[in-house]
């Protein structure tokens, strides 16, 4: 049963997020964390291939490993991170629409941030597997980034019951927040 409302929320969150968004809203349960746990499980696989057939990050690391070991120091905190940077996100993003008055709960606002957030980057994911670069990369990327905080924004004013502007401020905080980490840390 997990895996059919996955499958169902995941393309719901495409077409449909707001009424996805609602239904979590109003106490349905979904398995977002399942979204989550498949970007980091193919994130992984892909460093680990990219460390296997011996590639090195083309932008010097900000962490100071081995270029040639990066791939597979990343295949391995690749996981912890991304759930960190989604607790991260999900926490800024209640505590800010708690202060505005939002009346929100941390466990939906999780919830829908796992579709919100991990689903551009896991279609994103498929341009840095087939190493596209120069300008389509960067296209992808702001298309990612776009529907990140569109999602996300649609997510908090549903959520929290704010006014999108708000939702979108705090929507872009939690994003920004991310982006630095993921930066700083994936190749």
């Amino acid at each position: 049963m997990e895996i059919n409302h996955f499958v169902q929320d995941a393309a719901r969150a495409i077409y449909a997020p707001g009424a996805l968004y609602q239904d979590i809203h109003q106490g349905r349960r979904t398995p977002g964390w399942l979204l989550v746990l498949l970007y980091c499980g193919l994130y992984a696989a892909y460093s680990l291939l990219a460390y296997l057939s011996g590639r090195t990050p083309a932008v010097d690391p900000w962490l100071r490993i081995d270029p040639h070991a990066y791939y597979l120091a990343q295949a391995v905190f690749i996981i912890p991170l991304v759930l960190a940077l989604w607790f991260q996100a999900a926490g800024t993003i209640h505590v800010l629409g708690r202060l505005s008055g939002g009346q929100g709960s941390f466990d939906r606002t999780l919830a829908m941030t796992g579709y919100s957030l991990w689903l551009p980057w896991l279609i994103f994911l498929v341009f840095d597997i087939l190493l596209v670069g120069g300008l389509a990369h960067d296209l992808a990327f702001a298309a990612c980034t776009f529907l990140m905080l569109a999602g996300t924004s649609l997510a908090v004013e549903v959520e929290e019951q704010i006014e999108w502007g708000y939702a979108f401020i705090f929507s872009l905080s939690a994003v920004v927040a991310m982006a630095v980490f993921m930066f700083l840390l994936v190749r």
